[in-house]
């Protein structure tokens, strides 16, 4: 059992849900995919075998330990619950990769999963604080009932399929917890800074995405030499690249480099002498003429390092040189170079969405009657797409506002190409304004890549006319809302949204929100969490003969409080379309 989980008194696992680590995530992640590649192999796996049971991480062991072991279904038949939960998880891995273009991410796994748990486990509610409110609006009232056991089998599974198909494919999931007494989600960015003035980096100068990769940790340094009389070159090994005094270097690593070829290279000792020389013949490559050329330090304290060549090298030839810097010095112990790990914090609140629905009696039997379907489940279906709807599009509405700050242009200029290339060549080049954007987008942010966009109707044609071997159709159905078009250039997934601002009335243009992504969470520009997945109560009919139920969950939706992780957005308009 996993260090995040403790035990409570009737002896079942309980998972702390204000301490989830990448760990436990990973773990929830590893176990599925384990399962996954079973059924590949076989074709079928025994999800109820004792083998799966001892390799089950925490979070799955705490559900299960909070449902019966078996449940009725209808017919009187009685199903195995792990089988049913794993089983259904491991299905929902392959619609979810169908629907958004990629495999389901450890925290996407590990969320969906603890999503289910303040419905049906009132210690693990207690925890995040919200045992009183469920409890308020008959969350647990079947739980005693003979139905009971199925029913918090229904709330689990559906907790678990709604957290795997109302993600937004351009979000980070964070985990929820309590905080200062108050629930919240919260993402940790690790940074990395130099702590010395070392190389090619000042004292507390980034490490991280483009800014990695300078001098900094290896001893070795390089130097331009300046030219003097008659073949002389001079070159000083600096500690930090603007440095005007050289350092103390080894004399055993000194080489000399004609236009970057090695010329002399000082052989391998076992001591480190004060004065170091070397001396070898250099040709360039496909030319006879010899050239002598001579390496000198009189003393490495100073890191001077003296080049002579002859006969004179031709104009513009470039003479460079290197040398370890000697930490072993008396005058440099004390300045190796440091590295400085900085973890900020980021908490952000929960926030709830809630309605309920009545219908009366004799909308009851119409519906019955003449559709032959429970209004109360087109009104659970109704309520549930609705909510994810709303996160989706304000989730997009948010990525536009910062795209606006970001805009490329991108003619087809129709009229003049149609006639020398087809509709899906023309179409094509968009792919350099999109690897424009996803330059400029790792650069800005440091961490996302373009990932996801999305594009109103008048673009979806267009995609649908590129070359298979460019754009991969998804295979979904056009319908209402927001659908996954397909792939485009084996990278990005694209989506087709009804959002307003992608659906302006314009004949000759048309718009493309850019969207980065990243494997990190805190890296991606949208967060999003579950304290408690959706949940419909039903409602008793009340004396006028309605009845109802009532709709709530807690969601920590926000844009990402890290401003360069936020502009992960770019907006490119495509012009003379027509």
């Amino acid at each position: 059992m996993g260090a995040n989980a403790d035990i409570n008194n009737n002896g079942s696992s309980t998972l702390n849900p204000n301490n989830v680590t990448l760990a436990d995530q990973a773990e929830t992640g590893e176990f599925i995919r384990g399962l996954q590649q079973e059924k590949q192999k076989s074709g079928v796996f025994d999800s109820a075998s004792d083998t799966v049971s001892q390799s089950m991480p925490p979070v799955f062991q705490n559900l299960l330990h909070s449902l019966p072991d078996t449940v009725q279904e209808q017919g009187n038949r009685v199903v195995n619950t792990q089988q049913l939960i794993l089983d259904s998880t491991v299905k929902q891995t392959g619609i979810y990769r169908q629907k958004f273009g990629r495999d389901v991410p450890d925290a996407v796994l590990d969320s969906a999963i603890r999503s289910a748990l303040p419905l049906i486990n009132p210690n693990y509610a207690r925890a995040l604080g919200l045992d009183t409110h469920l409890k308020s609006v008959g969350v647990y009232d079947e739980v005693s009932n003979v139905s009971g056991g199925a029913l918090q089998v229904r709330q689990a599974l559906t907790a678990i399929l709604l957290a795997f198909n109302e993600q937004i494919p351009f979000s980070g999931v964070c985990p929820v917890g309590i905080n200062n007494g108050g629930l919240e989600g919260r993402i940790i960015q690790v940074s990395h800074r130099a702590d010395s003035n070392v190389g090619g980096y000042n004292y507390g100068d980034s490490l991280d995405g483009l800014n990695s990769g300078k001098p900094y940790l290896q001893g070795k340094r390089f130097a331009d030499a300046t030219q003097g009389d008659n073949g002389q070159y001079t070159a000083l090994i600096t500690l930090h690249e603007n440095d005007t005094q050289g350092c103390p270097i080894r004399s055993n690593t000194a080489t000399a480099y004609i236009n970057g070829l090695p010329a002399v290279i000082v052989q391998p000792s076992g001591t480190n002498s004060t004065t170091f020389t070397a001396a070898a013949t250099f040709s360039f490559p496909g030319d006879k003429t010899s050239y002598q050329v001579a390496i000198l330090c009189q003393n490495t304290d100073t890191g001077k390092i003296d080049v002579t060549v002859t006969p004179p090298l031709p104009a513009g030839t470039r003479i460079r040189v290197s040398a370890d810097v000697n930490y072993e010095h008396a005058t440099m112990k004390d300045k190796r170079p440091k590295v400085v790990t900085h973890a900020e914090y980021k908490h952000f609140g929960v926030h709830y969405f809630s309605g309920y629905y009545n219908v009366t009696s004799e909308a009851r039997a119409q519906w019955q009657s003449e559709v032959n379907i429970d209004p109360s489940t087109q009104a659970t279906i109704a309520l549930r797409t609705q909510s994810y709807n709303e996160r989706h599009m304000v989730a997009i509405d948010c990525m536009y506002e910062v795209a606006q700050s970001y805009q490329h242009q991108f003619s087809l200029d129709w009229l003049n190409r149609l006639s020398q290339r087809n509709i899906a060549s023309i179409v094509q080049d968009l792919s350099y304004s999109l690897s424009q954007v996803d330059t400029e987008m790792v650069a800005r942010t440091q961490l996302s890549s373009l990932g996801v966009i999305y594009v109103g109707m008048a673009a979806v044609k267009y995609f649908e006319a590129m070359d298979p071997s460019i754009f991969t159709k998804s295979g979904e159905r056009k319908r209402p809302g927001i659908y996954r078009i397909g792939k485009w250039a084996g990278l990005y997934d694209v989506f087709y949204t009804p959002s307003p601002k992608l659906n302006r009335p314009v004949r000759d243009s048309f718009q493309i929100l850019a969207i980065g992504c990243s494997d990190q969470v805190a890296g991606n520009p949208y967060l999003t969490g579950q304290a408690v997945a959706p949940i419909i109560t039903p409602f008793s009919i009340n004396s006028a003969g309605e009845q109802g139920a009532y709709y709530f969950g807690a969601i920590t939706d926000t844009m990402n409080p890290l401003a360069n992780m936020a502009s992960a957005a770019a907006l490119i308009t495509v012009t003379d379309i027509e």
